[in-house]
């Protein structure tokens, strides 16, 4: 049915949103990406593509580019999402730290921790990687 309507009406990019959403819980990446590319050239959906484009390729292990759309999906973000903030700092926390970049995934963690302390345990996250960013520190010397 999105399918239909995002063919039928090709200037409604929020039928392509809804359908590249659609894609990607179906587990069909590829399709989800090209769907969702074409759905952020919509200013009114742009950080929705954007979020869910990172999660496709997240989902592809491609960080760079779920890190890259992430980013630009927090500065799109409204200020009244403030569920969805929480939740891109903490993918991008989380990306980092798996990434490696330990020092940005603290960064992160901390502003997360400022807005919700509590939100998906980012106060232990933080700690384990400030830990790990330590003995990184301790091992060099």
């Amino acid at each position: 049915m999105f399918r239909q309507k995002a063919d039928r009406y090709p200037t409604e990019l929020v039928h392509r949103l809804e359908l590249g959403l659609r894609l990607l819980r179906a587990g069909q990446v590829e399709g989800a990406i090209m769907e969702l590319q074409a759905a952020r050239s919509d200013p009114r959906q742009r950080w929705r593509a954007m979020l869910y484009l990172g999660y496709c390729f997240r989902t592809r292990s491609n960080w760079r580019l779920a890190q890259r759309n992430f980013e630009e999906a927090l500065q799109n973000l409204p200020p009244t999402e403030e569920g969805t903030r929480k939740e891109l700092l903490f993918c991008l926390a989380q990306g980092a730290a798996e990434s490696g970049d330990l020092s940005r995934a603290v960064d992160l963690g901390y502003d997360l921790a400022n807005l919700d302390f509590g939100y998906r345990d980012i106060g232990r996250l933080v700690d384990e990687w400030q830990a790990q960013l330590h003995s990184g520190d301790k091992a060099t010397r």
